[in-house]
């Protein structure tokens, strides 16, 4: 008679594959870790305080703002070391100081800094920007909240819900948000429990493996067509 093999027998070699295969996924795993440690810390700035002045802008005690640094204007991520920073910012080509902060950074990561107020009471608005991989097929986009008199928003993206992205404060950000990619997309914020749309971003294209922040700035009620709140699309890589 022919012997049946018990499947205690396979035992041994499935645990073996089993213990390769953590192992492996393990040391792959510590060899990312140890590369994300190894990448200095990025930050980028963007300006969306309402001032009739222009203003400079200090990071760790070193301008990095080489003109003026007016609204809407945003400073490209640069490379910097993993420690505390004081954010600073002053009127133009003035040692008069109107806003400090202090921003810690960690190795491997990207930040996203909002001056964000209304002059001369301004605020830093601090993101810790998620990079982890994008599906080579989508995007990610996420909200900010930078509009000082607007109450909790929601983001729509042609005509409905987008992302569970609903009911976000004034100086705070969702989290990015995967989608598919096009070239016909129409985002807007409404104000959370009234569905009152409060601005628009027109029909957009977004792109495959691109990482996007869309901020709302400007006042509900600005008189002025440059304080009047707008929707604004931020390429993050």
């Amino acid at each position: 008679m022919k012997k049946t093999k018990s499947p205690l027998h396979w035992m041994p070699a499935t645990i073996l594959i089993v213990s390769i295969t953590f192992l492996f996924n393990a040391c792959k795993k510590k060899s990312s870790d140890e590369d994300s440690k190894d990448k200095k810390p990025r930050v980028t700035f963007y300006n969306s305080a309402l001032s009739s002045k222009n203003l400079d802008l200090y990071f760790g005690a070193k301008k990095v703002s080489t003109t003026g640094f007016v609204f809407g204007k945003q400073i490209d991520y640069k490379d910097y070391e993993a420690v505390q920073y004081k954010i600073e910012v002053t009127d133009e080509n003035s040692n008069q100081l109107i806003s400090g902060d202090y921003l810690t950074l960690k190795a491997g990561l990207s930040y996203s800094v909002f001056v964000s107020g209304i002059y001369p009471s301004l605020k830093f608005v601090k993101q810790e920007d998620n990079f982890n991989p994008v599906d080579p097929e989508k995007a990610k986009i996420r909200l900010v909240h930078l509009s000082p008199d607007a109450m909790n928003i929601d983001l729509h993206l042609n005509g409905v819900l987008f992302g569970q992205i609903n009911a976000v404060s004034y100086k705070d950000a969702s989290s990015f948000i995967p989608l598919e990619s096009s070239d016909a997309y129409h985002f807007e914020i409404v104000e959370s429990g009234t569905g009152k749309v409060l601005a628009d971003l027109g029909q957009v294209s977004i792109k495959k493996g691109k990482i996007y922040t869309i901020c709302a700035t400007g006042l509900k009620n600005g008189g002025a067509a440059n304080e009047k709140l707008k929707l604004s699309l931020i390429p993050n890589n």
